[in-house]
């Protein structure tokens, strides 16, 4: 009897020994490929117990990279559904970065499922062909580069207008001068200019907005598309009415339609796609981090006299004026890019836009009717609207001044 429990306790010893061991081979071999996963040097982050491969993501993330790499190779699932409430569409876009489910459980052949969706780890639409800032720019969603060449054509046509308008106002200080000739080159240009615009609907963006930096959101390219949209049909009539020489007696009437049916439809927009009530698409956009409130003040003043200088260039007869208004419009778009893509920050964003605000002003600065109206005007109606005065209120003030301008005083002086 001895003898035979003897034996069993030694065969239960060599039991224990041989699981011990294969439990320490286990553990080696996993250790062994967390190493190899991490020489990989790919990035994951894992959400509900499920493994995410994001590491084509990370350069290109709205919220941008830092936040991602502080969670990398851990759990962020509180930080991805309570601390940001990503919604819909974010969700279904993580689905895509899938490598493994129940990480907690199966963590076998870490490697191999790496390898395996490395090349399908991200969407099509966010893949690039480099690493370098300018690579970073052509992705796959654009494929023939169809929106990159636009952009680039409407970049040369803005120069080119700028130089004969700086050229006229520094050299012939000529009033009427108009870097327009009312041909065809003038139409393809409000063609290619509306185009550039429509073209960036193959782009995904996200619905919400990103409250850490300046990127476009879906709201935002809406109204972009609508005040692109305003310029091009005003600028349309303005070069049908010379071209044809058709009488613009009272265009006005059709100006004032635009400009009303403009405020309605990005209230439609903004009812439909904004997130969050107290939000605004200027007033708050998100700033670099030491930005002091003062400066704050100074950009979201600047940004409303801009929007009620843009409107007021629909009056204009000439091409010129709703043209110069799309420089800014469509290069806060391209800004905001270069922003998502790490190439520039929150701060150049603010500084350029800004700037761009401002080359109206340097290629009128010396025309009568924006000295006279137009730049006071707005300065009247950046106060009142700052004074909490709704927008359409504001608006009716000024048009029954333009009716007033165009019916009565002109028939007093005639």
């Amino acid at each position: 009897m001895g003898n035979k429990n003897s034996i069993k306790k030694g065969e239960k010893i060599n039991e224990n020994i041989q699981k011990h061991t294969e439990e320490e081979t286990k553990h080696k071999e996993l250790k062994s490929e967390e190493e190899e996963f991490i020489k990989l040097e790919r990035i994951s982050i894992i959400i509900n117990n499920n493994l995410y491969d994001v590491t084509d993501f990370v350069d290109i993330h709205p919220g941008g990279k830092s936040i991602i790499m502080k969670y990398k190779d851990r759990d962020a699932t509180k930080l991805f559904f309570k601390t940001f409430k990503h919604g819909y569409e974010a969700q279904e876009l993580l689905k895509t970065f899938l490598v493994k489910e129940n990480v907690n459980i199966i963590k076998e052949n870490i490697k191999e499922n790496i390898k395996e969706n490395k090349e399908n780890a991200t969407p099509w639409m966010y893949r690039t062909r480099g690493e370098s800032k300018i690579t970073k720019l052509f992705t796959m969603e654009d494929n023939y580069n169809f929106h990159k060449l636009l952009g680039l054509s409407c970049l040369l046509s803005f120069i080119y207008r700028f130089f004969l308008a700086f050229n006229n106002n520094f050299l012939r200080n000529n009033d009427d001068y108009e870097p327009f000739s009312y041909n065809y080159i003038s139409l393809l240009t409000i063609i290619l200019h509306f185009l550039l615009n429509s073209s960036s609907f193959i782009f995904y963006v996200p619905r919400e907005r990103i409250n850490t930096k300046p990127m476009i959101w879906q709201e935002f390219r809406l109204h972009n598309l609508l005040f692109v949209g305003r310029s091009c049909l005003i600028m349309l009539i303005n070069w049908i009415i010379k071209y044809y020489e058709f009488s613009n007696n009272h265009t006005v009437l059709i100006r004032i339609i635009i400009i009303y049916a403009t405020l309605y439809l990005a209230d439609f927009i903004t009812e439909n796609y904004r997130e969050k009530n107290k939000e605004s698409t200027t007033r708050t956009m998100p700033y670099w981090e030491d930005c002091t409130e003062f400066r704050q003040k100074i950009h979201k003043i600047f940004y409303t006299f801009s929007q009620f200088e843009a409107t007021l260039s629909c009056f204009s007869k000439e091409l010129m004026p709703p043209y110069i208004i799309m420089l800014p419009i469509q290069l806060s778009s391209l800004l905001m890019t270069l922003v998502r893509k790490g190439i520039i920050s929150s701060k150049k964003w603010h500084n350029l836009y800004a700037f761009s605000l401002m080359v109206p002003i340097f290629v009128y600065y010396n025309h009568h009717k924006f000295l006279n109206q137009i730049f006071p005007i707005s300065i009247i109606a950046t106060y009142l609207r700052f004074n909490n005065i709704p927008k359409y209120t504001i608006w009716t003030y000024i048009i029954v001044g333009v009716l007033f301008e165009n019916y009565v005083y002109n028939f007093i002086i005639n």
